[in-house]
């Protein structure tokens, strides 16, 4: 398949895009969010203590099963956490305003 003269044209303008994208992407420092580090972290501890509790070991004997409800126990504890800090830095944001 022969390409067209279009396309051998624009082959070095798009590499050099791509280069310089990639270059520009790796320059930028990433920001972390660390509010929605330390709730992940909560959750996934407050999670854990739960699926102890809970003691999924003993009442759910396939190994897949209890895997699928230990993911959504903590899954539902870190969303929680998540909608607690959300509904806190809301507050805080009124009482600034």
């Amino acid at each position: 398949m022969k390409t067209s003269d279009a396309e051998q044209i624009r082959k070095p303008d798009n590499q050099a895009l791509i280069k310089q994208s990639f270059s520009d992407e790796m320059k930028k420092p990433h920001r972390i969010d660390w509010a929605d580090m330390i709730a992940v972290f909560i959750g996934t501890i407050l999670g854990l203590s739960i699926r102890d509790a809970i003691d999924t070991k003993s009442s759910i004997s396939n190994g897949f099963g209890r895997f699928c409800v230990d993911a959504l126990i903590i899954t539902i504890a870190i969303l929680a956490v998540h909608g607690v800090f959300a509904v806190v830095r809301k507050i805080r944001q009124n009482s600034k305003n």
